[in-house]
């Protein structure tokens, strides 16, 4: 058998002749692991946090993108939209036939116009 310190042998061999030292060291041990026990369970569990938090920045940003992206297609629609009720309207087509043709009521058209 290896002894890597012969000197802290002979001390805790010492220490541990004695029983109500040998308890206490025994004991403190024993709070030390339970100690750092808790630390790494706590560690864990913020880490644990730190990653959820970090996925839902990921899933917002994602839905940022998705909405930003909606918002372009009806801005892009309602130019359509625009555009078509315009050009009708200019082509002489009756305000009624706009709405039938659109689907857009009357005060919608008159916004537009």
């Amino acid at each position: 058998m290896f002894i890597a310190n012969p000197i802290y042998d002979v001390f805790f061999k010492y220490l541990l002749e004695d029983e109500e030292i040998a308890k206490e060291l025994i004991g403190a041990f024993e709070e030390r692991r339970k100690k750092a026990s808790i630390e790494n369970e706590i560690e864990g569990s913020f880490k644990k946090m730190a990653r959820e938090i970090q996925e839902k920045d990921v899933l917002i940003e994602e839905s940022k993108r998705a909405i930003e992206e909606k918002e372009k297609a009806i801005q892009e629609k309602n130019a359509v939209i625009y555009s078509v009720v315009k050009l009708l309207k200019e082509s002489g087509v009756s305000l009624q036939d706009i709405s039938l043709k659109t689907g857009l009521s009357l005060d919608e058209i008159l916004k537009i116009i």
